[in-house]
Order: structure tokens, then C-alpha cells, then sequence
């Protein structure tokens, strides 16, 4: 009774196949096309890496290496004066706390 059911919508069913196909290759043709054209780009976001971005790397490495430095020199010197400044809160405190 069931295959009896079905068996219309079969029919119907063959009928868009052509449909379907016909479409996923229009789909695939387009993906073809566009698969196409991404060597060409990746190519040339290579390019520019290599030629216009590498050039700049070296002298950004050497700044951040100098700042690195820098700023390794300063903590200490940063270190001392929060050591000071809360001895002066301490101070502060115990001034007003006392009267």
C-alpha cells in the first residue's frame, strides 16, 4: 500500500532531475571560475609580502628591541618610586590616624 502511495511522486520527481543537475552545474561552473582566479591573488598577496612588507620588518624589530630595552631600564626606577609613594601613604595615614 505504501509503494502504491509513493509511486506518483516518482514521477514527479524524475521530472526534476534534469532540473537539479542542470543547476549544480551551473553551481560547479561558477566554483570552477573562482577557483580560478584565487592562484593569481594568493600570488600576489605573496608578492607584496615579500617585496613591500619584509623590507619594513627589520627596522620595526630593531625599534621594538630598543623600546624592550627601555623599558626594562625604567621598570626598576617605576619600582622604587611605588615603593616611595606608598611609604608616603603609610606616612599619611599614620598622621592623620594619630590625631
Amino acid at each position: 500500500m505504501q509503494v502504491r502511495a509513493v509511486l506518483p511522486q516518482v514521477a514527479s520527481v524524475r521530472a526534476r532531475v534534469p532540473h537539479v543537475v542542470a543547476t549544480i552545474a551551473a553551481v560547479l561552473a561558477q566554483v570552477a571560475a573562482v577557483a580560478a582566479q584565487i592562484p593569481p591573488v594568493a600570488t600576489r598577496i605573496l608578492q607584496v609580502a615579500l617585496v613591500h612588507v619584509r623590507t619594513h620588518v627589520p627596522p620595526v624589530l630593531a625599534e621594538v628591541t630598543a623600546i624592550l630595552v627601555n623599558v626594562l631600564g625604567v621598570v626598576p626606577h617605576v619600582t622604587a618610586i611605588a615603593v616611595q609613594l606608598a611609604a608616603v601613604v603609610a606616612d599619611c595615614f599614620a598622621v592623620l590616624l594619630h590625631t
